[in-house]
């Protein structure tokens, strides 16, 4: 039998409404979890509005950067978004 489903996480507390997360949080539980070995991967659901990407390109440099290092312990990462504008993809 396959590993347990992690529960989901309530983002309402870390700011603004439910769907929005701050850059930084963002990259720091993407770094500590590519260090974390109970983490097998990485699945990311939903769309991105721009005005979730704080200062734009720079903001989302910083988390691909993240994504990368996360990507790089071998770690596997899948996305799934219905609607998606150049930002967002990137």
């Amino acid at each position: 039998m396959g590993q347990p489903t992690p529960p989901e996480v309530d983002l309402g507390s870390l700011g603004g409404h439910e769907s929005s997360l701050q850059v930084r949080t963002a990259t720091r539980a993407l770094l500590a979890a590519a260090k974390d070995d109970r983490i097998a991967g990485l699945f990311i659901a939903g769309d991105l509005r721009p005005s979730d990407f704080g200062s734009g390109y720079a903001a989302l440099k910083e988390v691909r950067a993240a994504l990368l290092a996360f990507r790089a312990t071998g770690k596997p990462i899948r996305a799934y978004l219905t609607h998606s504008s150049t930002k967002g993809y990137y």
